[in-house]
């Protein structure tokens, strides 16, 4: 809807992020109960962009765009090979590393101090993000944690 030059509301993008993020905690840990949440906001966000749709550009458009939804939904879920995104240094090579981005639902104060109760190192960057690394045991519990701080918000 961007290249037709209309925005959505904050709140709608936030749920989208919100599920980016919890499919991420999931893909890292597999046994994180978090699949309804993600499917709670992806229902959110799918109902308001197809209200949205309908209201600015028709009921042609807004079916258009649901009958991919279903096309989407029908073929599953395939795991994709990700590769990281951007460089990392002064990570050492036997650590794990993971990016975190600070939201609404955690701030820095708050990934510092879990970083410290688990022994992880802690490197804040630019925009809001900091790099947590350490052993891989570590990092999942601190993956754990995070989603459990997460859904208590």
């Amino acid at each position: 809807m961007r290249s037709k030059g209309k925005e959505m509301r904050p709140e709608v993008v936030e749920d989208l992020k919100s599920a980016k993020t919890l499919m991420t905690i999931q893909r890292v840990d597999p046994s994180s109960p978090i699949v309804e949440d993600v499917e709670d906001y992806l229902r959110k966000v799918e109902a308001a962009l197809l209200t949205h749709a309908e209201n600015d550009f028709g009921k042609e458009y807004s079916d258009h765009w649901f009958q991919r939804i279903q096309e989407a939904k029908a073929k599953g879920l395939q795991e994709t090979v990700r590769t990281r995104v951007g460089l990392v240094t002064g990570v050492p090579r036997d650590k794990q590393w993971i990016r975190v981005r600070v939201t609404e639902l955690i701030d820095m104060a708050e990934l510092k101090s879990m970083t410290n109760s688990l022994g992880l190192s802690f490197r804040e960057e630019a925009n809001d993000t900091a790099i947590v690394f350490g052993q891989p045991e570590s990092v999942k519990a601190f993956l754990r944690e995070l989603t459990a701080r997460v859904k208590k918000k």
